[in-house]
């Protein structure tokens, strides 16, 4: 989710996703090797990964429905690969955002590029749904590279969501040098 603008900018909306959103299902498209759901940012190969308890792997529409209602009119920019599997994940997932509530998703299908389009700062996607691999089993690798706002650039960013918070770039700043 873009958190730069539009409205994803806003917590709340954020969290309505986080709540809403069925993290099994989406998984499951790619069939009964793809993985395992959760809502951790880390896996449970790399160091430092705790179960996340937070939000269940399964829509909690209860929750995520009060948190989307101000922004249902919202427009959304959901980007996805044009593959087979990136359109049934896109369809999932745009039929998921209705149910929290979000009424006005557009959807743009890339051929090609899209993780080069997302990088671009300035773009006007809103959501998208993308996979992530670690070069180093190292929290930084996850953390860091995909959350701070200081490796914020005008192409080429990782950090696609544009979080930038510089209490959290502070944090993963310092935690990126603690060892062991």
């Amino acid at each position: 989710m873009n958190n730069s603008k539009g409205v994803f900018k806003n917590t709340n909306a954020r969290k309505a996703v986080a709540w809403g959103i069925g993290r099994n299902a989406l998984v499951n498209v790619r069939g009964p090797r793809a993985g395992h759901a959760q809502c951790s940012l880390l896996t449970p190969a790399i160091p430092g990964y705790k179960r996340c308890k937070a939000y269940g792997n399964n829509p909690n529409l209860a929750k995520a429905r009060p948190l989307a209602a101000p922004h249902g009119g919202d427009q959304i920019n959901f980007w996805y690969t044009a593959s087979t599997t990136g359109t049934q994940i896109q369809q999932l997932a745009t039929a998921q955002l209705n149910a929290m509530g979000f009424r006005n998703v557009q959807t743009r299908p890339f051929q090609s590029g899209l993780f080069s389009a997302l990088g671009r700062r300035g773009n006007d996607y809103d959501f998208a749904i993308v996979g992530w691999a670690a070069d180093f089993p190292d929290p930084y690798d996850y953390v860091n590279k995909l959350l701070s706002g200081e490796t914020i650039q005008d192409v080429q960013n990782n950090n696609t969501a544009y979080f930038n918070n510089p209490t959290a770039n502070r944090l993963m700043r310092k935690a990126a040098g603690m060892k062991g």
